[in-house]
């Protein structure tokens, strides 16, 4: 049986689940299709006058009445349809997204009539879901407590992932002829997804960690990894305090390690200066010397055997 829609529900009923930037979006629809309403039922009034005359008469002559349904609003159901048929179409945009697959779409949102800022949001929260999607891989897979060796290599192929698939929109959203393109292609955004602001802020940094340490896994921070953790970091929406304290988590850890060598196989003994040993190890690990101070005093009154000080660290001769 076909059920026609009550007059008063409106394109995407509020009470759906959406954020407040679609639901902001919808509300401005439903304005312009409530505006409209207005001449469609002002031109319905009389052929509805026509109607009841029609069955007024029918009644008295004996004739059974038609049951007349609720009034629709054509433009409503056009914008309804448009946003499920779109919706459709973005399901095929994955992380190997194309131009000519971006072009495509535009095509169809012109042909549904779905508006523009409606299709752009779509496009938006469709790409942050695919990059989320990473995410929560990465996360399990730290969580899972996976051999550290595969583990980490597994963390570190969905990050790059999104780092790839955010470098490929980016630059798309770049092409000489963009409004050709999808509307919405262009950095990827958490911002109103699963893990905006706080609600996951601890799980991001949790993720975040774990690549700041496989960048360091050889022992020396490539200037490509460098660039990877920024751009990470700017995807995650890290603050620039808040990832250098978990770049410096990271590296006091692996200082401390490396110092630890150094003094049991005997290296830091042999150089002919161990402050400038040590300051090339600071620049490998992109360690403040400072910091390094700091880890000297807590190893086995190693500061105090060796007479390092943040002096010496920053040139002088032992």
């Amino acid at each position: 049986m076909f059920f026609r829609r009550k007059p008063s529900q409106t394109f995407c009923s509020k009470s759906s689940h959406v954020s407040p930037t679609k639901r902001s979006i919808i509300d401005k629809e439903n304005q312009k299709i409530n505006s409209t309403a207005k001449v469609f039922d002002g031109d319905a009034k009389t052929s509805q006058n026509s109607k009841a005359k029609d069955v007024a008469g029918a009644s008295t002559s004996g004739v059974s009445s038609h049951k007349t349904f609720p009034k629709i609003n054509p433009r409503r159901l056009i914008q309804e349809s448009a946003e499920r048929l779109y919706s459709s179409q973005l399901k095929s945009i994955d992380r190997d997204v194309d131009k000519d697959q971006l072009i495509g779409l535009r095509e169809s949102q012109l042909q549904y009539l779905l508006s523009d800022e409606l299709a752009a949001y779509m496009f938006r929260e469709h790409t942050r879901k695919l990059v989320e999607e990473n995410i929560s891989s990465a996360l399990d897979v730290i969580e899972s407590r996976t051999g550290p060796i595969m583990g980490a290599t597994q963390v570190v192929q969905e990050l790059e992932k999104i780092i790839a698939f955010d470098n490929k929109l980016t630059l798309l959203s770049n092409h000489p002829e963009p409004a050709r393109f999808a509307l919405g292609v262009g950095p990827v955004s958490l911002l109103g997804g699963d893990y905006e602001g706080d609600k996951r802020i601890n799980d991001l940094k949790l993720v975040y960690k774990s690549y700041v340490a496989e960048s360091y896994s050889s022992g020396i921070i490539e200037k490509s990894k460098r660039v990877s953790m920024n751009h990470l970091k700017n995807i995650f929406g890290l603050g620039k305090l808040e990832a250098e304290s978990i770049e410096l988590e990271v590296t006091s850890g692996l200082y401390r390690l490396r110092l630890a060598e150094a003094v049991a196989s005997g290296a830091l003994d042999a150089a002919d200066s161990k402050a400038a040993f040590l300051v090339n190890l600071c620049q490998q690990l992109n360690f403040n010397p400072d910091k390094a101070v700091e880890v000297h005093t807590g190893v086995c009154s190693f500061g105090d055997k060796y007479k390092l000080t943040p002096i010496t660290l920053l040139g002088g001769i032992c």
